[in-house]
């Protein structure tokens, strides 16, 4: 709910098409080392599969681990095939 509020204070209009722009969009990726699937899933499994949520944990947590594949970002960032997603 909190994340929600700060999405609507910054001008976010839910309802929009899925995927499409928005002014702000915030998303709970890593909760220390919690693994878990509810509330949320934790950690997102779009950490492995898209480089648009990887490449910044690499940039700014390179040396934490991924609490399921124990690797750190930068290990997983230098290791995802980068022809995947440009």
């Amino acid at each position: 709910a909190t994340f929600k509020q700060i999405e609507q204070d910054n001008g976010r209009i839910r309802g929009e098409k899925k995927f499409s722009p928005r002014s702000l969009d915030i998303d709970l990726l890593l909760y220390d080392d919690v693994i878990c699937d509810i509330p949320v899933e934790l950690p997102r499994g779009e950490i492995l599969f898209n480089a648009f949520v990887l490449w910044p944990l690499a940039e700014l947590v390179p040396n934490l681990s991924h609490p399921v594949t124990l690797q750190s970002y930068q290990t997983l960032w230098q290791n995802y095939d980068k022809q995947c997603q440009q």
